[in-house]
């Protein structure tokens, strides 16, 4: 029975201590003694924090599409501007004045910016449109530069590889140009090359306008025949004529020969081989000088 009673007075003793501890440290309801806790009328507590610690006030949290406005980490705040598409508002374009300027206060909805390229200026006056024609097979070149897939592209070639006007000009015939003469088969009018094999012949006159100044054969050669070849047969054909006589001096291109025709004597007749080709030419005497010009002027070209 003592044992009982000690145990019963010792926790009395505990009970009234852990009730005093907790009233101490304001751990039971109604009982506070820091204005920063309250207690409601349901008995349920409340914390009130010190203006100081109001998180309401000093944590702002910004959420994108909130509040409408978005927050730009950049430091710009910019406005998002709610789509309505149930109302179009019209749109007041900005107005010019008087001087041409562009009055750009009087807007009223619409983005903040317009593009200047849809304005036009009401004084300048807008010419006529051309109506062209072309070819259904011929497309406009606004470049300048002439299209050689267009019609009609082609420009004349003035002479060709093996002879040109500014070498004819450069030997000293002044005033002259080169002009095709159709082939008849014959060389100087009077030697047949028509069987020759495999080689190209053309035949060219060196003129002005009031008269022919020289002409001038180009033999090309085939993979089939040789120069050498050509200019043997040549020397051949040529010393078959009636009181012809040869002259071969070699004095031009790797091998050279004059023909000499009493009836046209004051014409020279002259046969070349320089390189691979063949050149033979017919001049009045007087232009001796400037035939061998011409003749120094291919042959350092073709080497």
């Amino acid at each position: 029975m003592k044992k009982f009673t000690i145990f019963t007075i010792i926790l009395t003793i505990v009970v009234v201590v852990v009730l005093a501890e907790l009233m101490a440290k304001d751990y039971i309801p109604g009982f506070s003694t820091d204005t920063n806790v309250a207690t409601d009328q349901s008995g349920d507590m409340k914390l009130t924090l010190p203006t100081s610690l109001d998180t309401k006030k000093s944590i702002a949290t910004n959420v994108l599409g909130s509040d409408g406005t978005d927050f730009n980490k950049l430091g710009a705040d910019n406005t998002v501007v709610p789509a309505d598409t149930s109302v179009t508002a019209p749109i007041t374009l900005p107005t010019q004045d008087a001087t041409g300027a562009i009055d750009t206060t009087a807007k009223t909805g619409g983005p903040d910016f317009l593009d200047p390229n849809n304005f036009s200026d009401p004084t300048a006056t807008t010419p006529a449109k051309k109506t062209t024609t072309q070819s259904p097979t011929q497309t406009t070149n606004t470049s300048g530069v002439k299209d050689f897939e267009d019609e009609n592209a082609a420009t004349p070639v003035v002479g060709n590889v093996y002879l040109r006007d500014e070498q004819i000009k450069s030997a000293g015939f002044t005033g002259g140009y080169l002009e095709d003469e159709p082939l008849d088969g014959r060389l100087f009018k009077t030697i047949d090359i028509s069987d020759l094999k495999d080689t190209e012949v053309t035949k060219t006159d060196i003129r002005s306008k009031d008269e022919i100044l020289a002409k001038v054969y180009i033999f090309k050669v085939g993979i089939g025949n040789s120069a050498d070849e050509v200019y043997k047969t040549l020397k051949l054909k040529a010393s078959q004529g009636l009181n012809v006589k040869l002259n071969e001096t070699n004095e031009f291109g790797s091998a050279s020969f004059f023909m000499n025709d009493p009836v046209r004597s004051d014409t020279a007749f002259l046969v070349v081989r320089i390189s691979g080709l063949v050149y033979s030419f017919s001049y009045p005497k007087t232009y001796h000088s400037q035939v061998k010009n011409l003749i120094q002027l291919i042959s350092w070209e073709l080497g």
